[in-house]
């Protein structure tokens, strides 16, 4: 009934899930999340090996192992904000990793169908591509040529990727984003008394989840009040707990 607020509500729960992820590898202050080693004990301790796993814990070089725990981290610490991002282009990107995340998982281990589950709550992130079947011509001048422009979209306001506010919110979301590697990158050098707290990412996170909930109403009007307020509640429902556990 409100197709905005749902995806606003996958993406929320992906930024969730990604951020809760990302805190308690490094929080936990395990000595393999420190010296990059994890990602190689995963390949054998996680809980169902494949025989790629097997192979890449016994053969896969130490460097590209701290590679990918690295990429991991960072990754995990910088896609929530790119998740809440009005840019398509930003917003296809963050899908874009997840994927590539989602995948590299599947390949090196086996747990059931979570990865898919992620990979498809992601389809969130495309919805702003246009229907095949809900275009219809513009331009129809004698001796114009037609362009095919999808009216739906042009009613959400999607076609116009550089207004204002649409830049102004996804310029912050990938500054906060590379708040957040520059977080995990740091507290990964650092000894755990010296961690540096979480809290203001999770309140970041929060605050623009409430943007971004928002986002429509700013750009669309009064009309687009019922899919914000919806997308509020979601939001609401899960930042208390959030904050209380990360916080």
């Amino acid at each position: 009934l409100v197709p905005e607020a749902g995806s606003f509500g996958y993406r929320w729960l992906l930024a969730r899930l990604y951020i809760g992820a990302g805190a308690v590898k490094i929080l936990s202050c395990d000595k393999s999340w420190k010296d990059l080693s994890a990602v190689h004990w995963h390949f054998q301790s996680q809980p169902l090996p494949n025989p790629v796993g097997e192979w890449a814990y016994l053969h896969l070089p130490q460097g590209i192992c701290e590679f990918m725990t690295v990429t991991v981290l960072v990754a995990e610490m910088a896609a929530p904000f790119l998740f809440l991002a009005p840019s398509a282009a930003v917003r296809r990107f963050a899908f874009v990793l997840n994927v590539v995340l989602m995948v590299g998982i599947a390949a090196f281990g086996n747990f059931g169908p979570l990865q898919i589950l992620l990979i498809v709550i992601g389809l969130a992130l495309l919805d702003d591509l246009p229907p095949l079947s809900a275009t219809v011509p513009v331009g129809t001048n004698q001796g114009e040529e037609q362009t095919y422009v999808d009216q739906d979209l042009v009613h959400r306001g999607h076609l116009d990727e550089f207004d204002a506010l649409s830049v102004g919110l996804s310029t912050v979301c990938v500054a906060l984003s590379a708040g957040g590697a520059a977080w995990a990158m740091i507290d990964v050098g650092a000894r755990c008394p010296e961690l540096l707290p979480i809290s203001p990412l999770v309140y970041d996170l929060i605050a623009l989840g409430g943007v971004a909930a928002i986002y429509p109403l700013l750009s669309e009007g009064i009309e687009s009040l019922g899919p914000s307020l919806v997308s509020l509640a979601i939001l609401a429902s899960s930042s208390a707990v959030m904050a209380n556990g990360l916080g």
